[in-house]
């Protein structure tokens, strides 16, 4: 096919059309080496480019569509290669396009668990356990979710927090002591901190 209109913009995106009618649309940086140049308007090219470019192509869709999906809401990088796997999209084609928003700080593990860990503990007064087994599932690696549970509980922060589960516990019709410490132990909240914040609930009730 002969290459029949070529825009390269300041930014390395590239327009172009096939003279069979194909366009595409893809950053410079996506086209593989084995594509070779891009052949100026009016010149053949080799199947090898046009495969190429539709590889980058590719690439350039699964960034426009991630780009999307975190103008909506922090992301991990596992949940939105799962997204963009359920729209089509090849592993190839998103990893380029998932490394390109991380190099940018556009896509980022770290300020997601931050944010997703601080809702999680000042609204709903979820433990650390909890909150660990939660950003685990998000593709949070067990470090990071360590470091951030860790900064997230200063003593203050526990006895807010630990409260605040307790409650909602409570409000959930757990009202017997023991189930209520075997959930919150199981949240990760240790039986010394259970036992003072059960006693100081009680004395409210009284």
């Amino acid at each position: 096919m002969r290459v029949e209109t070529l825009e390269i913009g300041a930014s390395g995106l590239v327009r172009l059309r096939a003279d069979g009618g194909s366009s595409f649309l893809f950053r410079m940086e996506y086209l593989p080496e084995s594509a070779g140049p891009v052949p100026p308007p009016g010149a053949e090219a080799k199947e090898a480019f046009w495969t190429g470019a539709a590889a980058a192509a590719g690439v350039y869709a699964a960034e426009v569509k991630a780009l999307e999906l975190l103008a909506r809401a922090e992301q991990t990088r596992y949940l939105l290669t799962l997204k963009l796997r359920k729209r089509g999209m090849s592993d190839p084609a998103v990893s380029l396009a998932l490394d390109r928003l991380e190099r940018l700080g556009l896509l980022s593990d770290e300020r997601f668990a931050r944010a997703w860990a601080e809702v999680r503990s000042r609204r709903r007064g979820e433990g650390p356990a909890r909150i660990s087994a939660g950003l685990a599932a998000r593709g949070v690696s067990e470090d990071l979710a360590r470091r951030v549970c860790s900064e997230l509980y200063s003593e203050e922060d526990r006895k807010e927090a630990l409260l605040k589960a307790a409650r909602r516990y409570l409000r959930s019709g757990r009202k017997d002591p023991e189930t209520l410490s075997r959930r919150l132990r199981a949240e990760g909240w240790r039986p010394s901190e259970i036992r003072e914040t059960l006693e100081c609930l009680r004395k409210e009730g009284d």
